[in-house]
């Protein structure tokens, strides 16, 4: 799932986002946060500067946009693309390396960030692994199901199957930014 950076038409140009001059930034906490943060220091500031407020759902995120209450916002695209759509919202950017859904992406605008939000299923670690083979078989099965590819389509997410070696090195690598960005932001556990 790509982030897509979003702010009302006729609000702020798409250039204060990495600049310092918005001011109230808003999304569904995490990864969102941890965007946000991330594009302002690749802007050169510093990213506990950020004033965030996370939201429990894209429709109250969109609706503090409506409201006045943000300056920008960011989320996953499936979350936004209705009201990019309509025309509530512009598309400042999106975190994939390349353009997506017709947006420009913020690497390709000269803001050097990028970040993918995945899930996974998981088991204990008592599971051995003749017991994880039919496990896993039947999570791939299940990509290759109608009702997942309509999920895909309806959500506008994109399938990135992956197991073994590569999905923990992919953790691995999530784990340590995450840990990079809530050490940044000064973030602790509740």
């Amino acid at each position: 799932m790509r982030r897509a950076a979003c702010i009302r038409p006729g609000g702020v140009d798409g250039r204060r986002l990495c600049d310092g001059r918005i001011d109230r930034v808003g999304g569904g906490g995490g990864v969102d946060h941890m965007f946000a943060a991330m594009m302002v220091r690749a802007a050169g500031l510093d990213p506990t500067s950020l004033v965030y407020k996370p939201f429990s759902s894209g429709a109250d995120v969109l609706a503090a946009l409506a409201a006045g209450q943000l300056s920008a916002a960011v989320s996953g695209y499936g979350e936004f693309k209705d009201a990019i759509a309509a025309g509530t919202v512009r598309a400042l950017g999106i975190s994939s390396k390349r353009a997506s859904y017709g947006i420009a992406s913020l690497t390709e605008q000269g803001v050097k960030v990028e970040l993918a939000n995945w899930r996974g299923v998981f088991a204990g670690a008592a599971l051995s692994e003749p017991q994880a083979v039919p496990l896993r078989d039947a999570v791939q099965r299940a990509t290759l199901h109608a009702s997942w590819k309509d999920a895909l389509a309806r959500n506008s997410w994109q399938s990135a199957w992956a197991t073994g070696r590569e999905f923990r090195e992919a953790i691995e690598l999530d784990e340590s930014l995450a840990r990079v960005m809530v050490h940044l932001l000064h973030l602790k556990a509740a």
